[in-house]
């Protein structure tokens, strides 16, 4: 993809977001045509909505749900630190796009397990391996995921939409961190 269309993808995707506007698709001149592309508009909204990020999800952990989306494995999106939520709060549907989504309006909703990670790890050539990973994370916290992508269908016939949409996310609900200690 050019350097234009990816700007443009991410600008079609950050005002649909701030709108709470829905797509139908991305234009055909910057929908991406690969996984690689969709990560890449991704990074573009990520500074283009000039918001942090809280936290990332991982999606499509189920071999089913990755046959779905053409993927070989889970992929990863950036969670808007505004948009996660502290446990108890009361959330109203309309706050979200996908609530309008033909045929039947609503907002999905997944039970998850987030997991806080207590330092940074920085950067690694080689990547970190799992007992790294396990040794870095503080806390297990249940979680809510808001499904809400800002296309009136979730893109399976174009998984790279889905990831450029930072993995379809609306915000995240999360319950008391459980931390093994405790």
């Amino acid at each position: 993809m050019t350097p234009d269309a990816i700007a443009k993808a991410a600008k079609v995707l950050v005002l649909a977001r701030r709108e709470r506007r829905m797509l139908d698709t991305l234009p055909a001149d910057c929908r991406p045509a690969t996984h690689e592309d969709g990560y890449t508009i991704q990074k573009e909204v990520i500074t283009t909505y000039g918001e942090a990020v809280g936290g990332w999800k991982s999606g499509a952990t189920a071999a089913a749900v990755q046959q779905r989306f053409s993927l070989n494995e889970p992929f990863f999106g950036a969670i808007f630190k505004s948009t996660i939520l502290n446990s108890p709060v009361t959330v109203k549907a309309a706050t979200y796009e996908h609530r309008k989504a033909p045929p039947k309006p609503g907002v999905a909703l997944e039970v998850e397990f987030a997991f806080r990670v207590g330092r940074d790890l920085g950067t690694k050539a080689s990547g970190w391996s799992e007992n790294e990973v396990l040794d870095a994370m503080d806390a297990v916290v249940p979680a809510f995921e808001i499904i809400s992508p800002r296309f009136h269908a979730i893109p399976f016939e174009n998984p790279g939409s889905a990831l450029a949409d930072c993995g379809v996310n609306g915000g995240m609900v999360l319950g008391k961190p459980f931390r093994s200690e405790e």
